[in-house]
């Protein structure tokens, strides 16, 4: 009984917080517009430790990478650290999809890895402009988040179990936030596609936070590999 309401406190927590956060972002002006970004976030990593059967450090990791990568980029307005910090998440993440994924299917991952880097590539070299200094970090954290999505994609289509479902969803859903608020960064745009950014970006969290909690709830066969 306990248990059950502490998860749905977590839960209208979350959908609480990434309300405001939205709202914030429609209506708010300077620094408070991105002042509640982090606190979603830190209650799914509440959510993590509590309903996870046994907690994993790669998972953990990468949720507090991402909370450091945010306050930089939005309090300390250090945006290229920001990337490079984000850019180690998924390389966390990487290694947390890598799991289990049997040597034979390197090269089904990394045909995913190519075509992902590539469509990266084009948004890289034709769409964003002026890159200017931050040329190297968002190249840095292309590269990552290509190869979190290789190791997952192919993780998913091997073993169609709810938690690689959960997390193929989660990093397609994170990729097409940041393809978003990266345009929005360097190009230029209405606030709305900040909103709809930061609206992928809260259930891209979510569904990690999810995945990396079923994961942990899966049926473990010994030695099982895929």
């Amino acid at each position: 009984m306990k248990n059950g309401i502490l998860k749905i406190v977590f839960a209208v927590s979350y959908l609480a917080l990434s309300i405001l956060s939205i709202l914030l972002g429609l209506y708010a002006e300077g620094d408070l517009r991105s002042g509640t970004r982090v606190l979603p976030l830190l209650v799914l990593i509440m959510m993590y430790a509590f309903e996870a059967k046994k907690t994993e450090g790669l998972a953990i990791s990468f949720l507090v990478f991402t909370v450091m990568a945010d306050i930089i980029i939005t309090h300390l307005k250090l945006l290229n650290t920001g990337f490079v910090i984000y850019g180690f998440s998924f390389l966390i993440l990487a290694q947390h999809a890598k799991q289990s994924l049997f040597k034979k299917k390197q090269k089904q991952m990394l045909r995913f890895f190519l075509l992902s880097l590539l469509l990266f590539l084009i948004i890289f070299i034709f769409a964003i402009q002026e890159k200017g200094s931050s040329f190297i970090p968002i190249l840095f954290y292309g590269l990552t988040i290509s190869l979190a999505f290789s190791f997952y994609i192919t993780r998913y289509l091997n073993n169609m179990g709810l938690d690689n479902y959960l997390l193929f969803i989660a990093i397609s859903v994170r990729i097409l936030s940041d393809a978003i608020v990266v345009m929005v960064m360097f190009n230029g745009a209405s606030v709305y596609f900040s909103i709809l950014s930061l609206l992928f970006y809260l259930i891209s969290n979510f569904l990690f936070c999810r995945g990396f909690i079923v994961k942990t709830h899966s049926v473990k066969v010994k030695n099982r590999r895929f």
